[in-house]
């Protein structure tokens, strides 16, 4: 290790030791729900093969390393109704996503914007209908980012939460094979336990 990198670690940890950044350090425990869409047809041309606007529920928990950065494990459950030009026409389609992600923040006051971007697996489920002998489920990869707002509540550890979270897969299934773009906007609580 070269004695500029060591004079960097030293200093890292310096940092990360003093009593104000200390203080912002907590584990977060966030739960949600809102709307659930999506931002692009599985099919190019034709009649549209979409689903109708659904509903989403979640939750994180997480670190927050300083006032600035934290990391967080995410889950989002959806549930819409496929319409349009598809063989499973009515079925209501079910998508988990579990992942994680990296959070900034910029502290403004009370109030705090914040973006986040991460990866996970996303499993999409037909019920509601006989399935398709093309499409019962299927599990990919995906992206996620997005951002919001969060307002602390005043001398609580409680902070209320808008944000708006991106999902992008690649749907592989009955018969279509596009990139999707999955969109959610919800509200919700956030409670830090600080250390």
């Amino acid at each position: 290790m070269s004695v500029r990198t060591s004079i960097l670690a030293l200093a890292g940890v310096a940092l990360l030791a003093t009593p104000g950044l200390a203080q912002e350090r907590a584990v977060v425990v966030q739960v949600f729900g809102g709307g659930y869409n999506h931002l692009a047809n599985l099919n190019s041309s034709g009649p549209a093969a979409d689903f109708k606007t659904g509903f989403s529920l979640g939750g994180a928990v997480g670190v927050q390393l300083n006032r600035y950065v934290g990391v967080h494990g995410d889950f989002t459950f959806a549930r819409t109704v496929a319409r349009g030009d598809l063989p499973f026409l009515g079925a209501k389609v079910n998508r988990y996503f579990v992942g994680a992600h990296a959070e900034v923040r910029y502290p403004m006051g009370r109030v705090t914007p914040f973006g986040f971007a991460g990866a996970g697996t996303i499993t999409v489920d037909e019920k509601g209908t006989e399935p398709d002998e093309d499409f019962k489920h299927f599990t990919r990869l995906a992206g996620m980012f997005g951002g919001g707002l969060s307002f602390e509540v005043p001398n609580t550890p409680v902070e209320v939460l808008a944000q708006g979270k991106v999902l992008t897969y690649k749907w592989a299934a009955a018969p279509f094979s596009r990139t999707q773009w999955d969109f959610s906007y919800s509200i919700g609580l956030a409670y830090r336990f600080g250390f």
